[in-house]
């Protein structure tokens, strides 16, 4: 890395950590909700009271206590780390997160350096990568607000970059290093144990199966001392938290519409009997569901996966915002994500067609491909897609570098991102033709 580059490198990540900050202390919002849970949970543990969101109520009876029921618990020992040295300061916590997404964005920046070593313009598809996802209207938003996207996004991208080193050129030292950051992700958000499996698969296909069981190890260390906990607590298997269960029946049933819309038996289920009968009861019905109505359940699958890729699902319908804030950020995020989104899956197709470095090129793809397939068959909300972010900055990066520096395929480059933009419009067509009374009723209101 040169100098000129070098400091560009500084002005964009300084920018992003200042954004961040700016954002959230200007608004300075309140939790509520999932961030009032996980903040709760994070105090109490800080305290000595326990895993629990209210130990008033439940202090005697965790099972009934909705904290087991919240992602995690990465993120929240996260935040009680944070509150047992420093105390209860939620401003230090927006300053920690900009401080990840500072770290997020430059392991952007070294994936990109990786990934397209043999390419002679990847420090420009590095600092691209990196403004990209560092300026992303939606993740601005999240790293204002103590959720746990923030937190997972810098695991995971981190994660992403020593795995991929590692399956292209493994060693011992590396795959334990994979394996640390496999089994701390999963503790922030399970779903990361599809790498694992990848991995695990990958080095028995290339006949390094003691890699393939090394890759285990410490997933099974951290894992399990929680999950003993939870077994002496709850008398059940509980790997990391008890939602799996609950939140497939919340989107799969015969109501569902593919987000986070309880259904009034659910609903009263869950306040009736509490979130661990209500993960039991889950998966019953989530199985129940799909021996019932087949068909329908292939069809919520499909519209699920309209309403991840479509455009008509941006971020800005935050109560913190104003009217006109609300217009602005709508805009913003639309524009942003349709940019993410038509170019980035375009830059999927195009790195596929490589031919150098192809087996990184192709391990980056199946993360890539990793991220959707992990939310769809659940729930699907317009912040769950924050994970495919860091993916598809890359290879929106990579492919407006082409557009700029490669003269001689441009026609070929016009082409794919032409299909992309096209598949994205037809998106948009099969979300507004299945949920149209939805989406209208969510931007009514901005009239």
């Amino acid at each position: 890395m040169n100098l000129q580059t070098r400091n560009k490198l500084w002005i964009v990540l300084i920018v992003i950590f200042c954004a961040s900050l700016a954002y959230s202390f200007y608004y300075r919002i309140p939790t509520a909700v999932d961030a009032r849970a996980y903040d709760n949970i994070g105090w109490n543990l800080a305290q000595g009271i326990g895993y629990l969101e209210h130990p008033d109520y439940y202090f005697n009876t965790p099972a009934l206590d909705d904290g087991i029921g919240r992602i995690g618990p990465g993120y929240e020992f996260f935040l009680a780390g944070i509150y047992k040295i420093f105390g209860h300061k939620i401003w230090l916590v927006w300053i920690i997160h900009g401080l990840l997404r500072f770290l997020t964005a430059f392991i952007i920046y070294k994936l990109c350096l990786f990934l397209f070593e043999d390419y002679g313009y990847r420090e420009q598809v590095g600092l691209l990568a990196a403004f990209l996802f560092g300026f992303s209207p939606d993740l601005i938003i999240l790293n204002s607000m103590l959720l746990t996207e923030t937190f997972f996004l810098f695991l995971l991208a981190w994660t992403s970059y020593i795995l991929l080193k590692t399956l292209d050129s493994p060693n011992i030292k590396s795959v334990l290093y994979s394996s640390f950051l496999l089994g701390v992700s999963f503790m922030a958000r399970p779903t990361i144990v599809f790498y694992l499996i990848a991995g695990a698969i990958i080095f028995f296909y290339r006949n390094k199966i003691s890699y393939a069981f090394l890759l285990f190890l410490f997933p099974i260390i951290i894992v399990a001392p929680w999950a003993v906990r939870n077994w002496n607590i709850y008398h059940r298997v509980i790997l990391t938290s008890s939602t799996g269960g609950y939140d497939l029946w919340v989107g799969n049933n015969a109501s569902a519409t593919g987000g986070f819309d309880k259904t009034n038996e659910i609903a009263s289920f869950r306040r009736s009997n509490g979130i661990i009968a209500s993960d039991e009861k889950g998966w019953s019905e989530y199985f129940s569901f799909i021996r019932a109505h087949p068909i329908k359940f292939i069809d919520l699958q499909l519209e699920k996966a309209g309403i991840y890729f479509s455009m008509l699902r941006p971020t800005g319908f935050w109560d913190h915002l104003g009217k006109f804030e609300k217009v602005f950020t709508l805009g913003a995020s639309f524009l942003w994500t349709s940019i993410l989104f038509g170019f980035g899956i375009a830059g999927v197709f195009l790195l596929g067609d490589e031919t150098k470095n192809i087996f990184r090129k192709r391990i980056f793809i199946l993360f890539a491909i990793l991220q959707p397939l992990a939310v769809i068959p659940v729930i699907v909300e317009t912040r769950y897609r924050a994970p495919f972010f860091i993916f598809l900055a890359i290879s929106v990066a990579y492919v407006l570098t082409k557009f700029y520096y490669d003269k001689e395929n441009k026609q070929k480059l016009k082409y794919i991102a032409a299909m992309s933009f096209l598949f994205l419009f037809l998106i948009i067509i099969w979300d507004l033709a299945g949920n149209f009374g939805e989406v209208i009723s969510r931007f009514k209101n901005l009239i």
